[in-house]
């Protein structure tokens, strides 16, 4: 939907409302809804997976229909091929999944530690989960405007590397 040049500054406003409605403003609101009810919570986000499909019905068609996959598997070994070859996005595979797994692993042990040792509440661990999207937020914000100056390759690394820190 985006022109070449754009792509950039588009993903990186994409990220930033994501973390912001999924992790900074979601969890507290969450919690208070939780209070309420534990159903609300879930209902709303059904709720929002309509409109979010409603949304995409409404988007441009494309030109061409896209080509069916005939054979899935080669598909799938060809894409896993291409991967591979492509040294910087092996790379990014790599080091994304290993962040993911750790920031899942941390965020369960999270919800023991809110709970048994720091004694809040869900509204408090939904606080909690909200500090921790800052940075992310932080880091939406600064990638189009430092992209301008820095290659694409020492942006990645030093956000791989401020991570856990953040």
């Amino acid at each position: 939907l985006l022109p070449k040049e754009a792509l950039a500054r588009g993903n990186a406003r994409l990220y930033t409302s994501q973390m912001a409605a999924t992790q900074l403003i979601g969890p507290p609101v969450g919690g208070i809804l939780f209070v309420f009810g534990p159903v609300i919570p879930l209902a709303i986000n059904a709720v929002s997976f309509a409109v979010s499909a409603a949304l995409i019905s409404g988007l441009p068609k494309m030109e061409k229909e896209p080509v069916r996959a005939q054979n899935w598997r080669q598909d799938i070994l060809e894409g896993l091929t291409w991967l591979w070859r492509s040294q910087a996005l092996r790379s990014l595979a790599v080091v994304t999944t290993a962040l993911g797994a750790v920031s899942g692993a941390l965020l369960a042990m999270l919800i023991v530690y809110s709970h048994d040792q720091l004694e809040i509440a869900s509204v408090g661990y939904g606080l909690l989960l909200s500090a921790f999207a800052v940075g992310s937020i932080t880091g939406g914000l600064l990638v189009p405007r430092l992209i301008r100056y820095l290659p694409l390759r020492a942006l990645l690394t030093g956000c791989v590397l401020i991570s856990p820190g953040v």
